[in-house]
């Protein structure tokens, strides 16, 4: 109990903290330059009008436990695709590959036809 009773005041020293640094640079950012559009007066007036709250610890648990579910499912989730999926994509992966492999073996062609026509072309001349 003791415990949660320093982490609450903690967290409000932080937030008093954070607040008060955060009304500072604002400040010192409204001397700075001038605002032309009036944001800043708008921003100061909510951070006055709404505090920050912490959520409550069920939440965060609930939170973390979700996240954490999240992260171990992820390879799961990829090996439950249907069988048409993963067909489709091998089949992509595939065409894909022919289609690199083809233009490499044509252009190198092309290269040397054009290579032997420059050459006719030079010895004809």
């Amino acid at each position: 109990m003791k415990a949660e009773m320093n982490a609450a005041s903690e967290i409000d020293t932080q937030d008093m903290l954070e607040a008060l640094t955060a009304e500072d640079r604002l400040a010192s950012d409204a001397d700075a330059a001038p605002d032309p559009n009036g944001w800043g007066a708008l921003i100061r007036a909510l951070q006055r009008a709404l505090p920050p709250v912490a959520p409550r610890r069920e939440f965060r648990q609930a939170l973390r436990r979700e996240l954490l579910a999240d992260e171990r499912d992820a390879g799961g989730r990829r090996r439950q695709l249907p069988a048409r999926v993963s067909f489709a994509a091998l089949l992509a992966l595939a065409a894909g590959c022919l289609v690199i492999m083809l233009r490499r073996i044509f252009d190198s062609q092309a290269a040397d036809i054009a290579d032997m026509q420059e050459e006719a072309v030079a010895s004809s001349a």
